[in-house]
């Protein structure tokens, strides 16, 4: 437990903390923005995107990612590695104590308040916030490339880059009726292959619409790309459809894959432990997929940005779209292969990343943003909020990763950290406490294989 942790101040004093914090991001939950629900082309395309992924937008803006990096660094490490069962221990002992949880996750900082927030507040931007109490820092906001919709290039979601190259997000908000553009072109711009949705969408455009086609072969045409869908598969956690991202100014396609999980309602928890660790296995399966055709145009553990790159994206087969969708399926908790461990991409056989110029360079002859983030793209998550669904899912999957590379759980400090990038992620101590739980159901299955 961190020094905050072992706080002395007084009980009552911390859960009227914990219920200010729970309460903060409440008052405009509520606000959304309304657009057309009409997806077409009104304007004709954009001459303003200019080779959307010219993606000196997407940097990381100025981060200090290495003062992020200690938590995954065993060297470190303060204290000495605990064993697995040592882990287990605690995180049962935790959660069989009463309030211990409750006064730990108080005096979690629920913000960085030194971060400054001027772009999210500027008059054009604020109506693309669904809320005014989640906004994203401006050091680590992502920056799209302007556009006459978008003069200042502002979406509100934010780059979290965590370790040396391991485990790169960025973390959004659901899109709104009128920010669906601006979404797909941060996925175009940041070389994204993958999203993890972790809400609903529902059938009120105000106030979850479907940013992405819903049946085969359908198409949602925007000013400036066209996503039609290929392929879907449904379990009984998750769906995962597989995307095909056009850019048409460039000409260029993508193939994106979607993976949303179902039944979790925004603030609450989600419907099962088992389940949720099927979907970062089937995310992580995805994840793999991806990273395997990446290292296939790899040159000296350097990712070539070049025509062959386009080339494959534009022929990826249908055979081995249709294997992923499959396999997913398959790695669904009803079959119970996430018992074999979660197994995270390895990035150890990656060079460094190339200079902004360099990467600009590449990124402005029509390929992707993937050079920016170094040998792999971020991974794209969102819920609602784009903070306490997706913080859950951050710190999950974060602290797995310590478990499989024997770094020692820190939750507490793993969740400060995170609220150091963005602001209000996991919501209520009630969602805290079910990532232990499921840190305890993960290590107690994975002592009997």
């Amino acid at each position: 437990m961190s020094d905050q942790c072992s706080s002395n101040t007084a009980k009552s004093t911390k859960k009227e903390l914990r219920e200010q914090q729970e309460n903060s991001d409440d008052d405009n939950d509520d606000e959304q923005e309304d657009g057309s629900d009409d997806f077409e082309n009104k304007d004709g395309h954009s001459n303003d995107i200019m080779h959307i992924a010219q993606t000196r937008n997407v940097l990381l803006n100025g981060i200090a990612e290495q003062s992020y990096n200690q938590l995954l660094s065993g060297a470190a490490e303060s204290s000495a590695l605990m064993t697995n069962d040592e882990t287990l221990a605690e995180i049962l002992r935790k959660l069989n104590t009463p309030d211990a949880l409750d006064d730990e996750f108080a005096v979690i900082p629920n913000k960085r308040m030194s971060a400054g927030v001027s772009t999210s507040q500027k008059p054009d931007n604020m109506k693309k916030n669904r809320t005014r109490s989640i906004v994203p820092y401006e050091d680590t906001r992502v920056m799209l490339h302007p556009n006459k919709y978008n003069r200042t290039g502002y979406i509100n979601a934010s780059n979290i880059p965590l370790g040396d190259r391991i485990l790169r997000y960025v973390v959004a908000q659901a899109p709104m009726r009128d920010t669906i553009e601006d979404f797909w072109q941060m996925v175009w711009e940041s070389g994204a292959q993958l999203i993890v949705m972790l809400c609903d969408a529902q059938e009120k455009p105000s106030i979850a619409p479907y940013y992405w086609p819903i049946k085969e072969k359908s198409k949602v045409r925007m000013n400036d790309f066209t996503v039609t869908l290929i392929k879907s598969t449904s379990s009984q956690y998750q769906t995962t459809s597989v995307l095909q991202l056009k850019c048409i100014s460039s000409g260029e396609k993508r193939i994106i894959y979607h993976l949303r999980f179902h039944d979790w309602n925004t603030g609450s928890i989600p419907p099962s432990e088992e389940g949720f660790l099927g979907f970062i296995d089937a995310v992580n399966s995805v994840k793999r997929h991806l990273d395997n055709e990446r290292l296939k145009e790899s040159d000296s553990g350097v990712v070539v940005m070049s025509s062959n790159w386009k080339q494959r994206s534009r022929s990826t087969s249908r055979a081995n779209l249709t294997d992923v969708t499959n396999r997913n399926r398959s790695q669904s908790t009803e079959c119970g292969s996430w018992k074999k461990k979660l197994q995270f991409v390895n990035s150890s056989y990656c060079g460094g990343s190339p200079s902004q110029s360099e990467a600009s360079s590449e990124c402005s002859s029509g390929t992707a943003g993937a050079a920016v983030y170094g040998e792999s793209p971020p991974t794209i998550i969102h819920c609602f909020s784009g903070a306490h669904e997706s913080g859950v899912y951050l710190l999950s999957e974060l602290m797995i990763h310590c478990i499989e590379h024997n770094l020692n759980v820190d939750i507490s400090k793993a969740l400060k950290m995170l609220r150091q990038q963005r602001m209000c992620l996991v919501k209520t101590v009630e969602q805290y406490r079910f990532v232990y739980s499921l840190l305890a159901i993960y290590l107690q299955k994975s002592r009997l294989i």
